[in-house]
C-alpha cells in the first residue's frame, strides 16, 4: 500500500515537470527553435515509464533503477546542450531545463523516503478521489 502510494506520487512529481515544460512550450514564444526545445524536454518525461517497464533481471542490482532512468535523461540533456552549444536562440531552454529535472530528480530521491512523506502519501492515498 505504501509502496502504491509513493509511485503515484513519484508519477505526480514526473507529472508536474511534464506540464511544467509543457507550459513553457505553449506560452508565446519568439521562435520555433525555443518551441522544439521545449517540446523535446517535455517527451523526456515519457523516458522513465518506458524504462520502467523493461524487465531488468539483474540478480544484485548496484542501484535503484530509478537512478538509471534519471540519468539517462541528463545524459540526455547534456548532449542536447553540447549540440546546441553555437545555437543563437534557445541556447538557455536545455540548461534551465536541466536544472529543473535535477530538482525534481533530487526530491524523488531523497525527499520520498522521510516520515514527512510517508505520511504525507498515506493521507493522499485515503482521500476519497474516486
Amino acid at each position: 500500500m505504501i509502496y502504491e502510494s509513493l509511485n503515484m506520487i513519484a508519477a505526480k512529481l514526473a507529472q508536474s515537470l511534464y506540464v511544467l515544460s509543457f507550459y513553457m512550450y505553449a506560452s508565446p514564444l519568439k521562435n520555433r527553435l525555443s518551441s522544439i526545445c521545449y517540446m523535446i524536454c517535455a517527451s523526456l518525461t515519457l523516458i522513465d515509464p518506458a524504462v520502467a517497464r523493461i524487465p531488468l533481471n539483474i540478480p544484485s542490482m548496484p542501484f535503484y533503477y530509478q537512478v538509471l532512468t534519471f540519468v539517462l535523461t541528463d545524459l540526455i540533456l547534456l548532449a542536447l546542450i553540447f549540440v546546441g552549444r553555437n545555437q543563437v536562440h534557445g541556447r538557455v531552454i536545455f540548461p534551465l531545463m536541466l536544472t529543473m529535472f535535477l530538482f525534481f530528480q533530487g526530491l524523488n530521491l531523497t525527499w520520498t523516503d522521510s516520515l514527512i512523506w510517508d505520511s504525507f502519501s498515506m493521507w493522499f492515498a485515503k482521500l476519497p478521489l474516486t
